[in-house]
């Protein structure tokens, strides 16, 4: 996998992700640094247990996201990967 494709983990008990300073959190622990924003597509890619995303977590999270790309990032500059549609659906929502 190139370096811009980043698994995302989270306690296996966790479904349902909330909060904004959450969001922000998860970026830091697991992205931070790592991310290079020039090579376009980066890949996010949810584990299986995760089936929504509130709009408090998607707005954290992907806030530096759209600081350089804009709303319009998933599916240009952004990939999310997921089993479950309905997480992808609620995190598209929550960034338009």
């Amino acid at each position: 996998m190139d370096n811009n494709y980043f698994k995302l983990e989270f306690n296996s008990m966790i479904t349902r992700l909330a909060g904004y300073d959450f969001g922000q959190s998860v970026f830091n622990d697991q992205i931070g640094d790592d991310i290079d924003f020039q090579n376009v597509p980066i890949t996010i890619e949810f584990p299986d247990q995760i089936i929504r995303a509130a709009s408090s977590f998607t707005q954290g999270f992907f806030e530096k996201f759209k600081e350089r790309f804009g709303y319009n990032l998933i599916g240009n500059q952004v990939i999310v990967k997921s089993i479950n549609q309905s997480l992808i659906d609620s995190i598209v929502n929550n960034l338009m």
